[in-house]
């Protein structure tokens, strides 16, 4: 499953005027909250990451450990990525088996999702740890099928939405590493 992920470069509420004159409407709200594990004495690393994952939908709690695998370029451009996902009944429980394995807590992300719709996009907007603003689009989420990611890259950029850098595989990760450090 490929994705883009941009951050936008303006508030909320623009971002949500510009959405509504595109005709998107809210299909579902949801947080997700992930704590990012390494282990001792290791750096982490964007490509390999392992997480314990939240997902917070109407009351209704699911918890996972996560595994992510990304392949980066040399442009820094995802090329492929994939996960594995491992159903767990308590979070508290998960953290404490992952530290028996010399894993620590690496830094936590608060995502608040906001998943808009229009005849032609669906993504994700994503308010993280109430700071950064995000939009996720996934390839296999859209209402219409593009041939690939540079045809949902065409399509996103019409809407005119102000981003950061013009980058459209920003690692939300690595930007709290950096804020971290």
């Amino acid at each position: 499953m490929n994705e883009l992920t941009v951050e936008v470069d303006i508030t909320y509420e623009e971002l949500e005027s510009i959405l509504q004159k595109n005709n998107f409407k809210i299909k579902e709200i949801y947080d997700i909250n992930d704590i990012y594990f390494v282990q001792k004495n290791k750096k982490i690393d964007i490509t390999n990451t392992l997480l314990l994952r939240e997902i917070i939908i109407d009351n209704n709690k699911k918890c996972f450990l996560e595994h992510k695998i990304k392949k980066i370029n040399n442009k820094k451009e995802i090329e492929k990525q994939n996960n594995i996902l491992c159903k767990i009944e308590n979070i508290k429980e998960a953290k404490r088996f992952l530290e028996s394995f010399d894993y620590i807590e690496k830094i936590k992300l608060h995502d608040h999702l906001i998943v808009y719709k229009n005849e032609k996009l669906e993504f994700a907007v994503q308010i993280v740890n109430d700071k950064h603003i995000y939009i996720e689009l996934e390839e296999k989420g859209q209402n219409k099928k593009y041939k690939n990611l540079e045809e949902i890259k065409n399509e996103f950029l019409k809407l005119n939405i102000n981003i950061k850098e013009n980058n459209f595989f920003v690692s939300k990760l690595e930007i709290a590493l950096k804020e971290e450090n």
